[in-house]
């Protein structure tokens, strides 16, 4: 309905997830009916934003679906897992942190809340398999984001080294193209000639 665009609907301040934004912040007031039918085709190219801002976005990402994990109640996890609350939230970051939305992963584990039965044997073992799994992921989402700051470290170096190697060779063939270089030059020449007829009277004596 026109009602749910009223007035600002977008949240300007973002500048890759507008609709996302939107549709997420609607879904809390309206309710949506699934269509499988395909009606929408979206188009790629190299110079759409999600190419040419992908920091940003992956930033933006982040932030929307971490939020978004953050907000399902337990309901809403065991309808969409077919499990227990715990294990729907590890499904859920274990798929973020497989699409490299490692910020919305970590988020999503901060959520984890574990719900046990009652009889306490089993009760243990489940507790210690769902915090085990949550060690075991958390350490991968964190062993992943290091790789991703080592790499973009090690991109800023080669970025910094190709600077400084582009530096020398301007440098070097403003040096040649010079008028005291070619003025020189003879006498470089000269110098060359000289020292090399010296070389075997110096090795002679």
């Amino acid at each position: 309905p026109r009602a749910a665009l009223a007035g600002d609907p977008f949240d300007e301040r973002l500048r890759t997830t507008q609709d996302y934004d939107l549709w997420f912040r609607l879904a809390k007031t309206w309710r949506f009916v699934h269509l499988p039918e395909l009606l929408v085709r979206a188009r790629a190219h190299p110079a759409q934003g999600t190419h040419r801002m992908k920091d940003i976005v992956l930033d933006e990402c982040n932030s929307l679906l971490g939020g978004f994990a953050l907000e399902l109640d337990d309901a809403e996890l065991s309808r969409a897992s077919s499990r227990s609350p715990a294990c729907g939230r590890l499904e859920l970051a274990e798929n973020l942190r497989d699409r490299g939305f490692l910020g919305a992963a970590r988020q999503a584990l901060a959520g984890l809340r574990v719900n046990l039965p009652d009889d306490r044997d089993l009760a243990d073992a489940l507790e210690a398999l769902t915090l085990e799994r949550w060690r075991l992921l958390n350490e991968a989402v964190l062993a992943a984001e290091q790789q991703v700051t080592a790499q973009a470290e090690l991109a800023s170096q080669r970025a910094q080294a190709a600077d400084r190697e582009a530096a020398l060779r301007a440098h070097i063939e403003a040096l040649f193209g010079s008028a005291s270089w070619r003025i020189t030059r003879p006498l470089r020449w000269v110098s060359r000639l000289l020292a090399a007829a010296r070389a075997p009277r110096l090795r002679d004596g």
